[in-house]
C-alpha cells in the first residue's frame, strides 16, 4: 500500500499522526501547481484536444523541472565555491 494512500485513510480515520503527515504532503504537492499557475499562467489550456493538452502540460512541467534543476545546481556550485 502506498504511503500517500495510507496517510489519506488515516487522515479521514481521525488519527492525529496522520494529520501531520498529510499536512506535509500538501505543502510538497501544491507548490508545483501554484508555480505553474503563477509563473507560466497555466490556469486554462490554450489548445483543444487531449493530445494537445498533454503536450502543453508536458512543456509546462518540463519548464518547472528545468528551473528547479538550475536552482539546485546553482546552490551546489555556490557551496563548492564557498568551501
Amino acid at each position: 500500500m502506498a504511503v500517500g494512500f495510507l496517510a489519506f485513510q488515516l487522515y479521514f480515520g481521525m488519527i492525529p499522526a496522520a494529520h501531520a503527515i498529510y499536512r506535509l504532503r500538501g505543502a510538497v504537492a501544491e507548490f508545483p501547481n501554484a508555480w505553474l499557475k503563477a509563473k507560466i499562467g497555466l490556469r486554462q489550456f490554450r489548445v483543444r484536444g487531449l493530445k494537445k493538452v498533454r503536450g502543453e502540460a508536458l512543456w509546462a512541467c518540463l519548464a518547472y523541472n528545468l528551473s528547479q534543476w538550475v536552482r539546485l545546481r546553482w546552490k551546489v556550485r555556490l557551496a563548492e565555491v564557498q568551501s
